[in-house]
């Protein structure tokens, strides 16, 4: 298979896996092992087990690292301290792609960065919006839900204003409404979220 023969299939397409080849009539076997043989020689990348794109000067489009956090395991969204520097709440720039999801937590590493996703439970799978990225829709946190999950996994909250103030260097708290925060801590009925809301609400 020449791998020249093939990117006119691939170029359009932000991603593809081992069926692109077995259309041309390779078998499946035969057809993985021209993928990792073109992913050692750099022509494709590899983005997690069996999913590829072409590198960025043969693909036509930019791949958006949002949409391909919510594409690499789905169901998810992004959250947690990505969507906190997202979203100007916290003044550090988060490199490390963080989703919450109701499959069970996992860890991407390629090209485009590090893609982690957390479990929540099903009933906590909720305050997701949808916005544009690069022309892109994605999936990801409302500012009172990227917060509120971000409370949920710590493991060092503390509840006193110094935790969000100090500990997470909460900024930007205007955006913030009050009234999402406290239906948020009503759907969770968590005692760690209602306290965490009861202080929250005090500092904006």
């Amino acid at each position: 298979m020449r791998f020249d023969a093939f990117v006119p299939l691939a170029k359009d397409l932000p991603l593809f896996d081992v069926s692109l080849l077995q259309t041309l009539g390779l078998d499946k076997t035969y057809a993985t092992l021209v993928l990792h043989r073109w992913e050692n020689k750099g022509l494709v990348v590899r983005l997690k087990r069996g999913i590829y794109t072409l590198t960025n000067e043969r693909r036509t489009q930019p791949i958006s690292v949002p949409w391909l956090a919510n594409t690499l395991y789905s169901p998810s969204y992004l959250s947690l301290e990505f969507m906190l520097s997202w979203y100007d709440l916290i003044p550090e720039q988060v490199r490390l792609v963080t989703s919450l999801t109701r499959l069970k937590t996992a860890k991407f590493k390629n090209n485009f960065g590090t893609f982690s996703y957390r479990n929540i439970q099903k009933k906590f799978f909720f305050g997701m919006t949808e916005i544009l990225d690069n022309n892109t829709s994605i999936l990801v946190a409302t500012p009172e839900k990227a917060l509120i999950d971000t409370i949920y996994f710590s493991k060092s909250f503390d509840p006193s204003p110094d935790f969000f103030l100090q500990n997470l260097r909460l900024q930007s708290l205007e955006q913030l409404s009050k009234k999402k925060l406290k239906d948020i801590a009503k759907i969770m009925k968590s005692k760690k979220i209602n306290r965490a809301v009861e202080i929250l609400v005090t500092l904006f």
